[in-house]
């Protein structure tokens, strides 16, 4: 029995470099494992949104995206608006606030999303504001149909390194990006080089099926369905999460833009995606992603 244990963790080494450290610490693991595990529930660790991602949801038409983006968005605001939570940087316990900027309707407070300088804005105003009130501001910038979105010239003027520059460091700004698009290729290329990961979606009847890939892999391969999925789940749809949005008025502001001239000409839309032999990797990288899912298979 002994024998079959020590193979067992000898697997477990060969195969994780996690349990691998640990196993070869175990010293500072005994140490630090019940002193985290006790700042954890002293400082409600549990009540701390995270933020500094940027999630982008792609399906067609009717493949449950928009859905699923806003599903996710009014959870995290349910679960983690109003917590208490202690703030390092201050050294003092403060209230979290969930503050969302959505150019869809949802039944929840919201700021309507009309340009990417909001979110720049956003980083400043809600810094003093938090001082003041000993509070902690997380935003979550929902964008519906984004890739159609940032045709808007409003949208588009505001790419610039001050943007770039805030989503890069959006972890320190306490700011998320929820988009999504019908392809995650049909989003502007400077959006995709940061985006964290992206979540395929599928709707059968009320379940919602959902596989979330590396976006640095999916932005890198020429071959999108060569890369496999880091990770598959799904959630049962509910006639509260159909009526928690309203799709509609995004679609009309989008048809008022076209109308008013606000969107690119066809020409410019191609350009800024650069969806091209040119904008991919060399074939070394793809042919490190052929090996790894050979292996993987």
């Amino acid at each position: 029995m002994i024998i079959i244990v020590l193979i067992a963790i000898a697997i477990l080494m060969l195969v994780s470099v996690f349990i691998r450290t640990i196993i070869l610490n175990p010293f500072k693991t005994l140490y630090y494992a019940p002193l985290d595990l006790f700042h954890y529930f002293k400082y409600k660790l549990y009540n701390q949104m995270e933020t500094g991602k940027l999630i982008c949801y792609t399906a067609l038409f009717g493949g449950g995206k928009t859905l699923s983006c806003v599903h996710y968005v009014i959870h995290l605001y349910d679960k983690y608006n109003n917590k208490k939570i202690y703030d390092v940087a201050r050294h003092m316990w403060v209230s979290q606030k969930v503050h969302i900027i959505s150019n869809v309707d949802i039944n929840r407070p919201f700021e309507r999303f009309t340009s990417l300088s909001q979110v720049v804005r956003v980083a400043e105003k809600f810094k003093d504001i938090d001082e003041k009130n000993n509070t902690r501001t997380c935003t979550i910038v929902l964008g519906d149909e984004f890739s159609v979105q940032m045709n808007s010239r409003s949208f588009k003027t505001n790419i610039d390194p001050l943007f770039l520059n805030t989503l890069l460091t959006c972890r320190h700004h306490h700011i998320m990006l929820v988009y999504n698009a019908q392809r995650f290729q049909h989003v502007d290329k400077l959006l995709r080089q940061v985006t964290t990961y992206v979540v395929e979606c599928k709707k059968v009847w009320r379940v919602c099926i959902q596989k979330t890939y590396d976006a640095y892999v999916l932005e890198n391969c020429t071959d999108p369905t060569s890369v496999k999925s880091e990770g598959r789940h799904g959630w049962f749809i509910r006639n509260k999460d159909y009526d928690a949005y309203d799709t509609l008025a995004c679609v009309g502001n989008l048809i008022h833009a076209v109308k008013s001239g606000d969107m690119d000409s066809e020409i410019e839309i191609i350009n800024r995606l650069s969806i091209n032999d040119n904008d991919v990797t060399d074939g070394k990288f793809k042919r490190q992603v052929v090996r790894s899912l050979r292996r993987r298979r």
